[in-house]
């Protein structure tokens, strides 16, 4: 398994914390204050690549998809009060080879966007993907840990924020994808 390092600041806040808001801290007894919901966005979930203008099994180079999100955040106090929230993110992507791919690796990117509840996006950003198929290995893996950062105004937390996660796609594999109601072809769904 392949585990990259990615820091992204979609809402950069250049001030240091002095004070963290945690889980079981002294100063702040009780239940942690929520963290950002998490979302795979349903659509750009996996990806078909072909080759050709052909849609036959026999025309897959290979197949994408998001696998396990996981997430944790604090949030911190800055020196004037403002409060920010570093969500680290760990976003699996896993990749199965088609019988078309001459490759020896499937290329793709994924997105993460963060959205405020009720009034849509702020900051969306595109990863690169690059994950070994090389010689007999059919279905293979790659995990970034990524940090966003948002910064909140007075009243709000993380209750208010999303972070959506999904396979940037073509018009033609966005269209392929609502069309398709399986969500693969070539290999099964778990690695």
């Amino acid at each position: 398994m392949l585990f990259r390092r990615i820091a992204a600041a979609l809402a950069l806040s250049g001030i240091m914390a002095l004070g963290l808001a945690a889980c079981g801290s002294a100063d702040n007894p009780g239940p942690p204050p929520p963290c950002p919901r998490i979302v795979t966005v349903s659509d750009a979930a996996h990806l078909t690549r072909f080759q050709g203008p052909g849609r036959d099994v026999k025309d897959v180079q290979f197949e994408a998809q998001i696998g396990e999100l996981r997430s944790s955040c604090v949030y911190i106090v800055e020196p004037d009060n403002k409060t920010r929230i570093e969500t680290t993110l760990q976003v699996q992507t896993i990749a199965s080879r088609g019988p078309a791919m001459t490759a020896k690796s499937a290329q793709f990117q994924y997105f993460v966007a963060i959205a405020k509840i009720g009034a849509g996006p702020l900051a969306r950003q595109a990863f690169d993907v690059e994950i070994d198929l090389e010689g007999n290995a059919v279905r293979a893996q790659s995990v970034d840990e990524l940090t966003q950062t948002i910064p909140l105004v007075s009243g709000e937390n993380g209750d208010n924020y999303a972070i959506y996660v999904g396979i940037v796609l073509t018009p033609e594999e966005l269209k392929f994808n609502r069309a398709d109601s399986s969500s693969t072809i070539v290999a099964p769904a778990s690695p």
